[in-house]
């Protein structure tokens, strides 16, 4: 009788334990769940005024590059996209000759008035994205009055936008400004072979911060 009763007593214990376990959830842990499966909802713009468009010309025979960026420019494009790689889909660039900048101001004025001051066109340079692949893309670059289609690496991830492409301006009918700026840049131009060469290939890249917004 005691073992019956001992048993009888365990069983009771056992099911109050787990009626316990098993309490209904309340309003406020329902509202929670609801919450932690709720998906969110992002937008991406360009952070314009963060940009970056740099270039890099080169030098002597054995070809050294000299650094410089543009400091004024202006976007058009996409905004508040719900996905980073239609800002680069839309993306229209316009740069002014004028904010030319290498941290050298004697060379950034002969560079305004020797190369792009003797093209057709001397205070804008622009480009807008005509087709984009898996890991390249093809920009209308237009320089000197002229519109040729250039092709760029690019990267586009949730905080930035990179684009960079190596041009040779003869195609854009640019020889005799490059020439012209290496007539007064002559000395400035020898290597240690003695020779004044300015290349007529440019690096060219653009890199825009992405600002990533969630609901």
């Amino acid at each position: 009788m005691k073992n019956l009763t001992s048993w009888g007593l365990l069983l009771f214990l056992g099911g109050y334990l787990f009626s316990c376990s098993q309490s209904p959830k309340t309003e406020n842990q329902e509202t929670l769940a609801a919450d932690t499966t709720k998906q969110q909802v992002c937008s991406y713009d360009l952070l314009k005024d963060s940009a970056r468009i740099a270039w890099t010309a080169y030098k002597f025979t054995e070809k050294i590059g000299v650094n410089g960026k543009f400091d004024a420019f202006m976007f058009e494009g996409n905004t508040a996209t719900q996905n980073p790689q239609q800002l680069l889909e839309s993306l229209k660039l316009q740069v002014l000759v004028s904010s030319i900048n290498s941290a050298n101001a004697d060379r950034d004025a002969k560079i305004k008035k020797e190369f792009f001051g003797t093209m057709t066109t001397s205070d804008t340079l622009s480009g807008y994205i005509k087709e984009i692949g898996t890991d390249s893309l093809s920009i209308a670059f237009k320089m000197n009055g002229i519109e040729k289609d250039i092709r760029a690496a690019y990267k586009v991830s949730e905080t930035e936008i990179s684009v960079i492409s190596n041009i040779n301006i003869s195609l854009w009918n640019a020889s005799p400004s490059l020439a012209a700026l290496n007539k007064v840049c002559k000395d400035l131009h020898k290597g240690t072979d003695g020779k004044s060469v300015l290349h007529p290939e440019v690096l060219l890249s653009l890199s825009v911060p992405i600002n990533k917004v969630c609901q």
